[in-house]
């Protein structure tokens, strides 16, 4: 059982904020955001990939030692600036390798002036937008010779190395770059995204069922009756938004069933499941109108909190801990006040915030990707005196046993067998439960640098490259509060409950998303881009209008000015081209 302070170690990493798609989150275009392999299972290999564990053999000791810069954007994780950097497995993987490496964070603007500059590292987590400049501009090295005399695990993943030459390539039909997060996203001990409410008022209220948006709104509301003010006298909502991040908080929630299932390589174009084609721009039945409904039927019902279109998420978070909100959109706001109740009213309390699941909802869960993430890759700068090492650092970061190793320490010391299987150390789990420093400074868990997932299982033993979500981990994590929770839907933990779920045919996740083919999306030209970009401008400034209508026949005429203003920007021409683009990429894959 959990005690004491804030168990944020335990949620899934935050890659939401980079990795939480409703259907807004397509509407830049980037189609560096890819999907699952045909069998849609955990196993991300390609036939001839399958249990290959091929290891590069350990660097001569007696070697000259060479020294390696590697630079990564800070959106994939600013590892140099944490306290307990460098980790314990970072250093052992040097060793192992005989090489030092030098690894700093770069900002955009760093990364555009050392472009500007070619003054380029030795090894260089480089976004998408910069690949034509950097293969064309002869900034980073081809390396198909390098995979295939230093990068033997590498060379096995055909797929994804096939799929790099022919759509990350700048059309030259080599291989410039390694992609990351292969497989499927980890499960995560908690759901990541949804509609988390307080599951000491659900219990009050008798379990009402939850089967669509104005549900969710009843039972909310009827919270809000039942603790209109916190013990500290603040008041209570239903629910609210923040700013600062763009649509996101306003599209967050799962409240388009019509639309699960639908290829989305841009809002201005929507492939639904029935093959009907559409767009989220103008349908109301879509992601951006259907939660502006939301929110403004709960500013009609007086529990939406008005002061919170201009707050920004620092005070969403603070608003959660205060206990303010009845539902909560993400994981990570429900942390502080689940552990302010443990340490209030005891470890067997039922006091705080657990996702309540919405039948026909379609969760952000099990996303994968053959090929790896597109929008990222790890490439070597053309100036490099050490291309052959920077390429075993490489490979072994795209290895399954490097990656275990990074992630989950070596057999004996970190983890052991039970019942023949890895398992880590009871006092590693509780080192992560109170991220201790034990913890904090023995791993490498950054999965948005490695080869693969840290979900995906190694082939010699079937259990996930991070050791620390195995079922067994997650057994001894859970409170009170989560086993209560979890049994009452017939799970073990809370994320079990999605996936149970998932498994019955009552909630919808990613695992059959064709992210492939939104990968291979080509990019909007300039005309495009700025029909792209006016239109997302309106769309921002009616969020706010839509929310606030006073009634619904105000709410229906802001969403019929916005539907014109939106079709005079542009938007034909816009969905004619993205139709095209996803029908090509889809050839491209499928043939």
């Amino acid at each position: 059982m959990i005690k004491g302070k804030t168990v944020k170690a335990m949620l899934c990493l935050l890659l939401a904020l980079a990795m939480v798609f409703s259907i807004v989150a397509c509407a830049n275009g980037d189609s560096g955001d890819t999907t699952p392999p045909p069998s849609g299972g955990n196993d991300t290999t390609t036939p001839s990939d399958s249990g290959d564990t091929t290891t590069a053999t350990p660097a001569d000791p007696d070697a000259p030692r060479p020294t390696l810069t590697m630079v990564n954007n800070t959106q994939k994780g600013a590892d140099d600036t944490n306290a307990h950097w460098p980790y314990q497995t970072f250093l052992e993987m040097q060793e192992i390798l005989n090489v030092t490496i030098e690894l700093r964070t770069s900002s955009e603007e760093q990364d555009q002036l050392m472009l500007a500059s070619g003054d380029m590292p030795d090894l260089f987590n480089a976004n998408r937008q910069y690949y034509r400049q950097l293969i064309e501009g002869g900034l980073i090295l081809p390396l198909d010779d390098l995979v295939a005399s230093h990068g033997p695990d590498l060379a096995a993943q055909t797929f994804k190395l096939d799929f790099a030459r022919k759509f990350l390539s700048s059309d030259t039909g080599l291989l410039y770059g390694i992609t990351s997060f292969t497989g499927m996203e980890a499960p995560g001990f908690y759901p990541a995204i949804g509609f988390f409410s307080r599951w000491d008022l659900y219990t009050q209220l008798g379990f009402p069922p939850i089967g669509n948006p104005d549900e969710i709104l009843d039972v909310i509301h009827q919270m809000v009756q039942l603790e209109p003010e916190t013990p500290d006298g603040l008041p209570t909502y239903g629910l609210a938004v923040f700013d600062g991040w763009g649509m996101w908080p306003y599209t967050v929630f799962p409240v388009a069933p019509a639309f699960n299932g639908s290829i989305v390589p841009n809002n201005a174009y929507i492939l639904k499941p029935d093959g009907t084609e559409t767009n989220a721009f103008t349908d109301f039945d879509a992601d951006f109108w259907q939660t502006f409904r939301l929110f403004n039927k709960a500013h009609q019902l007086g529990i939406f909190d008005v002061d919170s279109i201009v707050q920004p998420d620092s005070e969403y978070a603070n608003k959660s801990t205060n206990g303010q909100y009845m539902i909560i959109n993400a994981v990570w706001w429900m942390t502080d006040y689940n552990a302010r109740m443990r340490e209030e009213h005891g470890e067997d309390t039922i006091n705080g915030f657990q996702l309540l699941p919405m039948e026909n909802s379609w969760m952000w869960a099990n996303n994968s990707r053959a090929a790896g993430d597109p929008s990222w890759m790890w490439v070597i700068g053309a100036n490099s005196e050490h291309p052959e090492a920077a390429m075993t650092v490489i490979n072994y970061m795209n290895s399954y046993d490097g990656i275990r190793h990074l992630m989950s320490g070596t057999e004996g010391d970190t983890y052991e067998i039970v019942d023949g299987k890895p398992e880590m150390k009871p006092e590693y789990i509780q080192g992560r439960l109170e991220a201790s420093a034990m913890f904090e400074s023995r791993f490498w868990l950054n999965e948005n640098l490695f080869g693969f997932t840290q979900a995906t299982p190694h082939p010699a033993d079937g259990h996930p490259l991070n050791l620390f979500i195995t079922p067994r981990a997650f057994a001894v994590q859970n409170t009170h509060l989560d086993t209560v929770y979890s049994n009452h839907y017939g799970a073990e933990y809370p994320n079990g409950v999605i996936n149970a779920m998932v498994e019955a045919g009552k909630m919808m996740d990613y695992r059959d998303h064709d992210n492939e083919v939104i990968a291979a999306l080509q990019p909007m030209p300039d005309n495009i881009q700025r029909i792209d970009t006016l239109i997302n401008e309106i769309i921002s400034r009616v969020a706010a209008q839509a929310v606030l209508a006073p009634n619904d026949a105000a709410f229906q005429a802001i969403y019929e000015s916005a539907v014109a203003e939106i079709e005079a920007a542009g938007l034909a021409e816009a969905t004619a081209f993205w139709k095209q683009n996803y029908e090509n990429a889809y050839k491209e894959i499928h043939g």
